[in-house]
Formats: structure tokens, C-alpha cells, sequence
């Protein structure tokens, strides 16, 4: 954790502020590439399932359309 007092102009007033957070990057790196890792495995699980349902409709679509001709 740290902490950090910043002055920030607003509307001609000058006002301090207070930073309170985690540098993730220094103290957390492995954390932060586990969750890029798992963004993007949730990413492709999407798309491979976006792909799926089309071609599931696609195929229905085929169907019907020789049932009805």
C-alpha cells in the first residue's frame, strides 16, 4: 500500500488530494499476468462458443430450408 498527497487545480482553486492504493506492478506482477491470462482464455471460450451457436443455427437453417423446398 502507499499513500501519496498530490495538489490538483480545479476550477482556479488549488486542492490537495490523497492517493491511497497498491502498486500491483512491483508487489503483484504474478497476480496481474494470471488474470491477463485468465481475461483472455474467457476471451477465446467466448468466441469458440460464439462460433459453435452460429454453426448450430446455420445448420437448423440448411434444415429447413430442404424441408421446405
Amino acid at each position: 500500500m502507499y499513500r501519496e498527497r498530490r495538489n490538483r487545480i480545479y476550477h482556479g482553486n488549488v486542492m490537495e488530494i490523497e492517493v491511497v492504493g497498491r502498486r500491483r506492478a512491483h508487489t503483484e506482477g504474478g497476480q496481474v499476468d494470471a488474470t491477463r491470462a485468465k481475461i483472455e482464455q474467457v476471451k477465446e471460450e467466448e468466441e469458440d462458443k460464439s462460433e459453435q451457436d452460429w454453426d448450430a443455427e446455420h445448420q437448423e437453417l440448411i434444415h429447413l430450408h430442404f424441408a421446405l423446398a
